[in-house]
């Protein structure tokens, strides 16, 4: 099933960019309840977030513009791995508990 007409890179981009924003507040205040320098976060959630980009990106293009797979495989595959990454660096590296 297909949801939209563009490229697989650009709707991974546009969703990525508008979560982000919510992520990192929801994360600093609830998940981690952070109180540390909020510009050091910042550009450390943000260095997580292009590293969970690429990372989102390389699965994508694998598995369903290489390896033909559903669509829905690579955002499940692509969900799980940067869902773990993000906790671990926010845990030990973004957030600092």
């Amino acid at each position: 099933m297909t949801c939209t007409t563009l490229p697989s890179a650009v709707s991974v981009t546009l969703t990525f960019l508008v979560c982000m924003a919510f992520q990192f507040s929801a994360n600093r205040s609830f998940t981690f309840r952070a109180s540390g320098r909020i510009s050091v976060q910042l550009l450390r959630y943000f260095a997580m977030a292009g590293l969970n980009y690429l990372l989102t990106l390389v699965v994508i293009y694998a598995l369903v513009d290489m390896m033909r797979q559903a669509a829905i495989t690579g955002v499940v595959v692509s969900t799980v791995l940067t869902a773990a990454t993000g906790f671990l660096l926010s845990l030990v590296w973004v957030f600092q508990r």
